[in-house]
């Protein structure tokens, strides 16, 4: 590979596209990715994900249920592939603190960085971005 190559992908690595001086190029380049090569590079798209789903996580040694409650299009998000919000509805006796869990459901397994948002008499909401 030739030396300039090399140092392109080495700043590549260390900085983000939002940091370069060419973000307009660096974005253009983003975009024309097909969606075979997104799914191939195994980020997770809103078309894994239908409300009404229930995953099971894992935490403190208990297998909890959390229902998949609304699945909302982020239209203005840069991400490959388009940007999606998820809102889960989980047990109201159990407060998850914001972390990664690990999701397994019908649609497959998905390791999901979650925030509780609210509390009803229904249960406990937590919240996903994908942006």
């Amino acid at each position: 590979m030739p030396p300039l190559e090399q140092f392109r992908e080495k700043c590549a690595a260390v900085f983000p596209w939002q940091l370069r001086r060419n973000k307009k190029l660096d974005r253009i380049r983003t975009l024309n990715r097909s969606s075979a090569q997104i799914e191939a590079n195994g980020m997770a798209s809103v078309s894994d994900f239908e409300q009404g789903q229930t995953f099971t996580i894992e935490a403190g040694g208990k297998q909890i249920p959390l229902e998949l409650s609304a699945v909302k299009p982020i239209a203005a998000s840069p991400r490959l592939g388009g940007g999606f919000s998820l809102l889960f509805r989980g047990p109201r006796d159990i407060a998850l603190p914001q972390a990664t869990y690990l999701f397994t459901g019908e649609s497959g397994s998905h390791e999901i960085f979650i925030v509780p948002v609210a509390a009803d008499a229904a249960g406990r909401l937590y919240e996903a971005v994908f942006n």
